[in-house]
């Protein structure tokens, strides 16, 4: 079971780095950086990414239930970090940013919690606990 939710604290800027950006690993760059999820438009799949980024964005536009009355041009895109073990049982959970809606903060977050456990992480990705940050966006 997740942890409950938790607001992510206020981060301070961090210190300016002279030296080159770290390289991502390559299967990393395969994994897109968020994935979209929408159901006001058919629930249609919106973005790209690898087979498996796929099925967590399928997953996650199947469980969502938007609130009624939503007026998608007067919210910010919720996001959110989900972390989840080699096995595809959700072991984390933290709203990042709210969409200034707590009925859609709320569905995207039990949506996220309806979509797992997921299949297990493919042998390719050698992590044990993979982090994704998800963002809610409607297009």
């Amino acid at each position: 079971m997740p942890r409950p939710l938790e607001e992510a604290p206020e981060r301070a800027a961090p210190p300016e780095r002279s030296e080159a950006p770290e390289r991502l690993p390559d299967w990393a760059q395969t994994i897109e950086q968020s994935y979209s999820a929408t159901s006001i438009d058919g629930g249609r799949e919106v973005g790209r990414g690898d087979a498996y980024g796929r099925m967590l964005r399928r997953r996650l536009n199947e469980n969502l239930v938007l609130p009624p009355g939503l007026d998608v041009n007067r919210i910010v895109p919720p996001n959110a970090n989900v972390s989840f073990d080699r096995s595809g049982r959700l072991v984390g959970l933290v709203l990042v940013r709210s969409s200034g809606s707590q009925a859609l903060d709320q569905a995207m977050l039990e949506a996220i919690t309806r979509s797992f456990p997921v299949p297990p992480i493919p042998a390719h990705i050698p992590e044990n606990v993979v982090t994704l940050p998800l963002t809610l966006e409607f297009r």
